[in-house]
């Protein structure tokens, strides 16, 4: 009787202990990908050129849920949501003002970020981080700002 309680227990509590576990590891994840990042080039696998990012910088709010896009003065902003339990891990990204959500996933390795995403709204989400020739996808890659 003794250990099925035990087991009974053991089963109740071990999802409890994944949630914490999994909600730790988003910090930890939220905590990667909070700050301002520098553009350093941006990908569209057109074969043309390739957009200008001089002076453009994305800014997640440490919040874990709103970002921007700043360019010339202007920010263009969303909210956001992430899975870093993902492979790879994913990101989704909504403007303000849009009911549709981007796709993507992203990786940081020390300072810098590699975000690929689908160029349309709605569109399914990228599975490796490449630009496509049919320009589906696009590719950027940031650094930390100092």
């Amino acid at each position: 009787m003794r250990s099925v309680v035990s087991l009974l227990a053991v089963s109740l509590l071990c999802p409890a202990a994944a949630q914490a576990g999994d909600d730790v590891a988003l910090k930890k994840a939220l905590e990667a990908v909070a700050g301002k990042w520098k553009f350093l080039k941006v990908e569209t696998g057109g074969g043309g050129p390739n957009e200008s990012v001089e002076g453009a910088f994305l800014d997640i709010a440490q919040d874990g849920k709103t970002l921007a896009f700043i360019r010339g003065g202007k920010a263009n902003k969303g909210t956001f949501t992430i899975d870093p339990a993902k492979k790879p891990k994913e990101i989704t990204i909504t403007r303000d003002g849009s009911n549709r959500s981007t796709l993507g996933i992203y990786r940081i390795e020390k300072n810098v970020m590699t975000l690929c995403y689908a160029r349309k709204d709605g569109a399914e989400r990228p599975k490796e981080f490449a630009a496509t020739k049919d320009e589906k996808f696009m590719l950027m890659t940031l650094e930390r700002a100092k």
